[in-house]
């Protein structure tokens, strides 16, 4: 599965503040140091497939080989990896540019049904809490430990056709909304807004929201590689 991070006001990561790599022009490492410096990163990361053969293997922290080409990506989980680790090297960057004041930020799984996406990310009860917790509890415990807390929560759900729907509504009130964009700002009509003031609360608007997500997909007759939450 992919994992992007997205930061794009990351001091450390702003082309326009980037600092000028030490190292030969051209050399691994001033290849390194642009990687590090990228306001958009992508990671991949390996599911444990005991017993199974793949064709894509893990060369080391950034390089995967496949059918005799290898490809660079800023990191390379391979399945032996725990979440911890996969939210300090691809998460907390993001986490980190929002709680500065820096801008927005965004962290994206994609991957086929099965890759371990919502494993990842911590919408399985198993990983909403404890130490395999996922890449969204952990963010959340951060900024509620700094000065970045969320007011309020929101969960929605972007289908391949870019209907969008509330997935903290019910599910006899689920209705495409309507998406607005000033040119500035992108809002969505008649989404809700539920205040929060601690993690928890977060978390379960999270398994509430993915619980929705479940039957709504049934019920429109849809799958999961088909829409975004």
């Amino acid at each position: 599965s992919f994992l992007a991070s997205w930061a794009p006001a990351f001091a450390a990561c702003a082309p326009s503040t980037k600092k000028a790599s030490k190292a030969p022009k051209g050399s691994r490492l001033d290849a390194v140091q642009e990687e590090v410096d990228d306001p958009f990163q992508v990671y991949i990361r390996f599911r444990p497939s005991p017993g199974s053969t793949s064709a894509v293997v893990a060369e080391d922290d950034n390089v995967v080989r496949a059918n005799g080409r290898r490809f660079r990506y800023h990191g390379v989980f391979k399945a032996a990896e725990q979440q911890g680790e996969v939210y300090q090297r691809a998460g907390k960057r993001a986490v980190a540019a929002f709680c500065g004041g820096q801008g927005n930020a965004a962290i994206i799984m994609y991957g086929q049904t099965g890759t371990g996406k919502t494993y990842t990310m911590g919408g399985l009860p198993e990983t909403a809490h404890g130490a395999q917790r996922g890449v969204v509890p952990r963010a959340l415990e951060e900024m509620f430990a700094g000065d970045c807390a969320p007011t309020s929560c929101s969960f929605l759900q972007v289908y391949i056709n870019e209907e969008v729907y509330d997935l903290l509504a019910p599910r006899s009130q689920w209705r495409p909304l309507k998406l607005r964009d000033d040119g500035t700002n992108v809002s969505v009509d008649g989404l809700t807004h539920v205040p929060v003031s601690q993690p928890g609360e977060v978390l379960r608007l999270f398994e509430e929201g993915s619980r929705r997500r479940a039957q709504g997909s049934t019920a429109l007759n849809d799958t999961s590689s088909r829409s975004h939450a």
